[in-house]
């Protein structure tokens, strides 16, 4: 992974994008939790409510943390009540002092992955944060640990779902975006996403990437992360 930072212009509803992991980070692989026989994508789809709706804020990494920590197996370390009340939009500014970059909003829009990670771990809600480095880390933690936290370059070609719901790696960049990955189909090579812009969005907040689509957003200096409870 590149350690140079870059920053586009962004649009309502996305933030700063992930650029680059810290050297320590790249010491806590998410492979290193798999066992010898989680060596080989599967079809997996984790349970999900809903979509989020993060509106014209630029709180799509706290969103999609929400997401995760609501996402099966994580939402079973918590009950409902407690998840209910997860509140992204307070989680922002805290992220964003824990971040990559100095200072906060309206220094800049958005936040990173790493910092969600590290004030979810410091308030007590996750227990580790693994980086998964590719397409091959990516579809193993999918199918075998959990939800992925997803941090790329927003194309023009993916604001829209086309009829069977994927969305296209195309164009040119539009901003830095967070997405959670909730799924595997091995058969379709597609992996399955939550986007947090309302139900109105894709299909009912959902979308599916090919996994080229994939590789070549994570080979654009993506960011993927599982986090454990």
């Amino acid at each position: 992974m590149t350690e140079r930072l870059q920053v586009i212009p962004t649009l309502p509803g996305m933030g700063r994008s992930l650029i680059a992991h810290d050297e320590k980070s790249k010491m806590y692989p998410a492979r290193g939790l798999l066992s010898v026989d989680q060596l080989k994508p599967r079809d997996r789809v984790w349970r999900r409510g809903g979509p989020y709706d993060q509106s014209n804020s630029s709180t799509c990494v706290t969103h999609t943390g929400k997401g995760m920590l609501n996402t099966a197996p994580l939402s079973s370390k918590a009950s409902y009540y407690r998840r209910s009340r997860y509140d992204p939009f307070a989680w922002y500014p805290e992220v964003q002092r824990r971040d990559e970059w100095p200072g906060e909003s309206p220094d800049y829009e958005g936040t990173s992955g790493l910092g969600l990670c590290k004030y979810l771990l410091e308030i007590g809600l996750i227990e580790e944060y693994r980086w998964n480095f590719g397409l091959q880390d990516t579809l193993l933690s999918l199918s075998h640990v959990g939800p992925v936290g997803l941090g790329i370059w927003w194309k023009s070609g993916m604001w829209r779902t086309d009829a069977d719901g994927y969305i296209h790696a195309t164009g040119e960049n539009e901003g830095g975006h967070e997405v959670e990955l909730i799924g595997v189909d091995v058969s379709e090579r597609c992996v399955i996403g939550m986007n947090s812009w309302g139900d109105n969005w894709g299909v009912r907040g959902r979308f599916k990437l090919h996994w080229e689509d994939l590789e070549t957003l994570l080979a654009e200096q993506g960011d993927a992360f599982v986090i454990i409870k």
